[in-house]
């Protein structure tokens, strides 16, 4: 298409994914992390899981929302600050960590 001033104009642009992101997404989806509840919101559903290790590599906490939660004994009413859990890793489109498959970590009596 031409813009007004008779110039090539792109349309309909789609971000592409490389294929060095899709195996950095493939790499880290399959690693289980460990880490502990740091912020969550009941109302909005969304808040934050700090592990130094990731926090290392990444320089920030893994952002988390209640629909990746997977298992009934950590429904989102019973998340608690400082509850400990395991999750793997993906990246949203603008390459932030997002916390996948969340599950409760069980503690030692």
């Amino acid at each position: 298409a031409l813009n007004e001033e008779g110039m090539p104009q792109a349309r309909d642009l789609q971000r592409v994914q490389s294929s060095q992101s899709r195996k950095r997404k493939a790499e880290e989806a399959s690693v289980s992390e460990l880490g502990e509840i740091k912020s969550f919101n009941k109302a909005k559903g969304w808040g934050y899981i700090h592990s130094e290790a990731l926090l290392a590599k990444y320089g920030r906490d893994i952002f988390l929302h209640k629909n990746y939660i997977h298992e009934e004994n950590l429904a989102m009413e019973n998340l608690a600050v400082g509850d400990r859990v395991s999750f793997t890793v993906e990246f949203n489109e603008e390459g932030l960590p997002q916390a996948r498959n969340i599950t409760a970590v069980k503690r030692r009596r």
